[in-house]
Formats: C-alpha cells, structure tokens, sequence
C-alpha cells in the first residue's frame, strides 16, 4: 500500500448535491489501493461476561423524556489500520452534528477530515449511513473524480470490504452511537458515477463508536494524588496489579461532594505504553454509602486493539446491576437483591476495597468488572482464553494521605526509559517492539 500523494485542487469545493452549505476540507490527500486489510489477533485474555444472577436487561415501559438532542458536538472512534502511513490504532475524529433537511450530517469544525452524512429515525433510535454521492471534484486530471461516501462491513473470513449501508444505535440519554461489529466508513474517488471501483481513497476508517463529547465541566477540584491498585486492566496483561501500584490525580465534584474521580489512569503506570487511547479519561464512583460504593459509567481512555478494546469503562458489580436494572428497582432494592451473591465496595479508612466473595454456586465473584465499546454497561472479566480461569482483579483506590497497604508505587512522574532485550538502552522506541521499561528502580517488559 502506497499513499498517492496528489493534493486534490478543491478549497472548500460545495456538496452541490446537498446544499450550499456544505464543503469538503482542503488539500486532502488521495490514497491509492489496495487497501491493506487488518487481521484480528487473538490474545491470551479476553472479556468475559460475568452476569452472576443471569438477569438479562429489559427495556422500560417509561423512559422518559429524551432531553439531550441529537445535533451538537460529537467524537467518533475510528480505527485507522488500512493504509502504510495509517496510525494502527483507535482515533478521535471530533464532528458537529447537523440536521439539514432529510440528512444529518457530521462535519469537522477545523474542516480538515471529510464529513459524514447520515439519515436520523427519531422512532427507531437509529442513524443510518448509507452510499451517498457527494459531487464530482475537479482535479486537472482528463476528467473529475467522483467522491461517494462508502459505508462497508469487513468480511474477516474473505479480508474485504462488503458495502452495506450502516445503521447505528442512538441512545439520547447516554449520548453514544453504537456500531455492529467490524462496520466502516470510507470515501472513494471514482473516475465516473458508474465506476465499480475506486480510483483511490480520501479515507478508510473502522466506525468503532460514538459519543456526544461533553460540555466543559468546571464543577471538578483536585484533591491530591490517589494510589491505584488498577484490577481492571493490568490483570488483562498478566501481571500482579499489587506489585504496579501508581498515583494518580484524584478530583471531587464540588456540585455532589461524595462523588470523586480518578484522572486520566490509564495514561499512567505500567499501562501507559500499551495505550492507544488518544481521549483522557477517568474513573468515577460515589461513596455516599461507605458500605455499598457506586462506580459511575465513564469512558476511562483505554483502548488495546490486539483485544479488540476501543472503548473501556470501570465498572464494580454494584455498578453494572445499576446499569442493567436502571428503572426497574431502587438502589436498595438492587442491594437487597443481590446480598451475599456479590460482593459490595466499601470506603473505609481513606480506603476504597473493590474484593470478591465466593458466592452460593460456589463461584469465585469479583467487583472490579468493566465495560467495551461493544457492550458499554459492564459486566466483564478478564478471562485466560486457554484455562477459562477468571484473573484476580482485586482493586483498590488509596486516598491522598493513606499510606497503610501501599508499596512499590510508581508516580508517574519520572519519565520511562526503555531496554532491549540485550540489555542496550533503546531511545527511539518502535511500535511492536518487545522492550523492558524501566522507572527508578522498578521494571516490566512491555509491548511499545
């Protein structure tokens, strides 16, 4: 695969098929096929879901009122795997969302990337993205080129890319769009309207997921630095999460002061450089009950796509039952419901514990769990793909101040400095290396 390096001569050239007011960016680049398709690897740990009462979710008769409109800032996770010069991993591509007549459209404020158009089915709760012509583009070539908006399904077994119009799901009360499995999104340059295939493309994109970005929030004031026992993510690489402890910025909502949040932790600690999450994130429970602690859903800015993670959310058991029965029960109703089948996150000390208990059946529960982009309300294990066995993802959240319990903590502050294998300082690390990272005296073989 090689990039067709042709600036297409189009400053802010007019969608004349659907209306004056829409431009596409300038100075795009063409990409020549074929496309380097991605293959999926299959690591050792995957998610395993861990509905331990098997209640399944259900819908409610009442929702409510849907305040949130579906016009506004959004951000798209593309995943950008199919060209030489591509990024490899999940990106932000941050659109306003528009109604204009029959279409929606999504367009990039800074007008760089090409927009999306879609059609919106308020009922239905769906916004579908089908092939759309977008105008010819003149390129001083012997003729135009023919730009479509592309929508596809890749065919992992035949490695290509099926058109099929792509339907999302729009829930207004969370502000996500969800897509199906291994759906996408390109833009081919045709030579004419009747092409069967593309000259090139202007982009080639996994549609991952969505989510209606947030307003900026004031209502947030640092607290110090928490320590984090992470037993979400660091079990997925088989390691001991005790043995990884790490600061992390902890702040309190000045509106609800016995919620807190854990600032972005996964661009921190050993995990760091197995991020491929560009968006910040957080960890966010509620201690209003010391004895029964809520951990709220919010996107914590991890992604690792050889385990098929673009999104990630903490969850504890508390949490996701509050997620799958939201308008069925009350929170003490869940509680109630769920005493000695779960174990329940206590605040004790300046100590949040996530544990496990053995619950009736004789299975080994634990609290930490989270969700994915493909199943956003929780209720994941890790799990050993070859055993089945379920990795220990204890968890625990130090409070500033609180030193019982706590050692070998990484600050996050001291800058990693890498080895190879030989032992022979590394300062150009490459993507795929296996390398050994060191900070101060502590180190752990990673994967850059």
């Amino acid at each position: 695969m090689y990039k067709f390096y042709m600036t297409l001569g189009m400053c802010a050239l007019t969608l004349s098929a659907y209306g004056a007011s829409h431009t596409l960016p300038d100075g795009l680049s063409l990409k020549e096929g074929p496309l380097n398709i991605k293959g999926k690897a299959m690591p050792a740990k995957i998610p395993q879901k861990c509905n331990v009462l098997k209640i399944e979710k259900k819908d409610v008769a009442t929702r409510g009122a849907e305040a949130n409109s579906i016009e506004g800032t959004w951000e798209f996770q593309m995943g950008d795997y199919y060209f030489q010069d591509s990024a490899l991993k999940t990106i932000i591509l941050e659109y306003e969302a528009t109604i204009d007549g029959n279409y929606l459209w999504f367009e990039d404020p800074d007008n760089v990337n090409m927009p999306l158009v879609a059609t919106y089915d308020e009922t239905a709760s769906t916004v579908s993205f089908a092939r759309e012509y977008f105008g010819p583009l003149d390129v001083s070539l012997d003729s135009p080129l023919y730009i479509y908006q592309d929508p596809f399904q890749l065919d992992m077994d035949a490695m290509a890319m099926v058109p099929q119009t792509v339907v999302a799901t729009y829930d207004s009360e969370k502000g996500t769009l969800t897509f199906g499995p291994n759906y996408g999104i390109a833009w081919g340059a045709y030579l004419s309207v009747n092409d069967p295939s593309p000259m090139g493309y202007l982009g080639v994109y996994d549609l991952e997921g969505a989510y209606k970005a947030p307003e900026e929030d004031a209502n947030w004031e640092p607290v110090g630095n928490a320590t984090l026992m992470d037993g979400w993510v660091i079990p997925a690489f088989g390691q001991d999460q005790s043995q990884y402890m790490y600061e992390v910025p902890l702040q309190q909502n000045t509106l609800q002061p016995t919620v807190y949040r854990l600032v972005d932790p996964y661009h921190l600690g050993m995990v760091e450089s197995l991020n491929t999450s560009s968006r910040k994130g957080y960890i966010v429970f509620d201690v209003a009950d010391p004895d029964h602690v809520v951990f709220l859903k919010s996107n914590a800015g991890f992604a690792y796509p050889q385990s098929g993670i673009a999104t990630f959310y903490c969850y504890n058991m508390l949490g996701y039952y509050m997620e799958l029965l939201a308008g069925q029960f009350t929170q003490e109703e869940i509680i109630k419901m769920l005493e000695g089948e779960i174990p329940f996150t206590t605040f004790k000390d300046g100590i949040v514990s996530l544990g496990s208990i053995v619950d009736s059946q004789g299975v080994t529960v634990y609290d930490a769990n989270f969700g994915y982009q493909g199943d956003p309300d929780g209720g994941y294990w890790w799990t050993d793909r070859n055993t089945g066995k379920t990795d220990n993802m204890t968890a625990a959240i130090y409070f500033p101040g609180v030193t019982s319990g706590i050692s070998g903590i990484e600050t996050g502050i001291e800058e990693p400095v890498y080895y190879n294998l030989q032992g022979m300082k590394v300062t150009n690390p490459q993507r795929g290396e296996i390398l050994v990272k060191r900070i101060g005296d502590k180190s752990v073989k990673v994967v850059f």
